[in-house]
């Protein structure tokens, strides 16, 4: 499993991002860019997500990190799903502002988790991919709670994948959190300096 990250900086090709993320065994499922404000990390996080849009094996989810990340990814990957022939059977709902989740109309009580996982073993089972965007990462309670639960998404080899891009000071804060311990750098880690 692909559970290493990549730190890298703005000078990295959107080329070698894409052929981690599709390659049949990624080295990284997540890649974090750091650089100083207006150094382009936004612009190349934005090449990947633009290119990965035109193929129809994956599905973009782009979060807002200033909301909780968990309920924001569910409402977006659902949204973003709606999209696509045959994920939702007849029948299905799926209710995110009230957490209902049902069939054929039966509504029940479901977390985030629960609709994100059984969303993205719907796409898997079609052999799709989902690539999260974040902008201006920081290591606060809202990404502690995202990234332990993406970690145990990639433990289950769901096929998800994620981009953040922040500031060298924040990017080296959510590096050392002791709780985003997936946070290590690959082997393709590029210096800070």
């Amino acid at each position: 499993v692909g559970s290493e990250m990549c730190i890298i900086d703005r000078y990295e090709s959107t080329d070698n991002i894409l052929s981690t993320f599709e390659a049949s065994n990624p080295i990284s499922q997540t890649y974090l860019i750091s650089g100083i404000r207006g150094s382009g990390k936004t612009v190349l996080m934005t090449s990947v997500a633009n290119q990965l849009r035109k193929s129809d094996d994956w599905v973009v989810v782009d979060l807002n990190a200033t909301q909780p990340l968990l309920q924001e990814f569910a409402m977006r990957l659902t949204d973003a799903s709606k999209q696509i022939p045959n994920i939702f059977e007849k029948g299905f709902e799926i209710s995110v502002a009230g957490f209902g989740l049902g069939y054929n109309g039966a509504m029940e009580d479901h977390d985030s988790v629960s609709k994100i996982e059984t969303i993205l073993a719907k796409l898997s089972k079609q052999h799709k991919k989902v690539l999260i965007t974040i902008d201006e990462a920081v290591a606060n309670e809202n990404m502690r709670v995202f990234a332990s639960q993406f970690q145990i998404f990639v433990r289950k080899d769901y096929p998800v994948f994620l981009i953040m891009t922040g500031l060298y000071e924040n990017i080296y804060e959510i590096q050392n959190d002791p709780v985003l311990t997936f946070f290590a750098p690959c082997s393709q880690n590029r210096p800070w300096s």
